[in-house]
């Protein structure tokens, strides 16, 4: 069916909600001297640095301030989040099937370099794109548009992963198919367009040309 998958990062590949959360929480109280639960602040897994600092400020100064020390708290994090289960089997596997695959995120190169990089899987990826190599980031269709134009793949033969509506939109401004990644979702009845659930990282094979 696919020959193309792409994939978030922050919930789908990289278990990263509670060092974001805590990380982007210190932030907050560093900045603007407020505390907020984590359960508060799981609006803004997914979203663009600069929308998520807008959630709290609309003040642009104290917005890069937060993005700054957001970015040194997750740098300074003593191990990176931890991997799902089986993603380095399945995109073992996906490799040796000739697919071609890709990494579709909201996170900055700088952010990628602070935690997920250091997972040293990088190479496994025909295309990264990142939120600060395009003009508009998800929801919006831009940065599918560029990982599916670099590497010359075709919209009815590529899937994105993902594990939220911002995810599920962008699949869907693009004109891709969308696959629900179920171990880093939230409930949200609005997911319920995806086109597959994946109960599992391995799930994907079944859905393979």
């Amino acid at each position: 069916m696919y020959k193309t998958i792409l994939f978030d990062i922050d919930g789908t590949l990289l278990d990263s909600e509670k060092n974001l959360l805590t990380a982007f929480q210190s932030a907050l109280r560093d900045v603007l001297h407020i505390s907020r639960g984590l359960a508060e602040l799981e609006a803004i897994i997914g979203l663009h640095e600069k929308k998520a600092a807008a959630l709290f400020t609309a003040d642009p100064k104290e917005q890069d301030c937060i993005i700054k020390r957001w970015t040194q708290y997750v740098k300074n994090s003593p191990a990176p989040p931890p991997l799902f289960p089986l993603v380095v089997s399945t995109l073992l596997e996906l490799k040796k099937r000739q697919m071609i695959t890709g990494i579709v995120t909201s996170k900055t190169k700088e952010h990628m370099e602070n935690d997920f990089n250091k997972h040293n899987i990088t190479g496994m990826f025909d295309v990264i794109i990142t939120s600060d190599q395009v003009s508009c980031p998800k929801p919006h269709p831009e940065p599918l548009a560029l990982a599916l134009q670099k590497t010359g793949s075709a919209k009815d033969t590529s899937l994105y992963v993902g594990d939220t509506y911002s995810d599920l939109l962008c699949a869907q401004n693009c004109g891709i198919s969308f696959a629900l990644a179920l171990w880093g979702a939230k409930e949200d009845p609005r997911l319920s367009k995806a086109d597959y659930k994946l109960r599992q990282f391995s799930d994907l094979l079944a859905y393979l040309s």
